[in-house]
């Protein structure tokens, strides 16, 4: 049993599942700043 492997795939599992969790919290958050952007840009005067 190598240990250290193990403890590699352990931190490279936890990585994985806080970025997805972070990646989650970030959703809402980038669907209002998609929508600001669109009502920036559609607000905007066309020249």
């Amino acid at each position: 049993m190598q240990i250290p492997a193990f403890i590699e795939m352990r931190k490279t599992v936890c990585l994985k599942t806080v970025t997805t969790y972070l990646l989650q919290l970030l959703k809402p958050f980038l669907k209002i700043l998609r929508l600001l952007l669109l009502f920036v840009t559609l607000s905007m005067p066309f020249y």
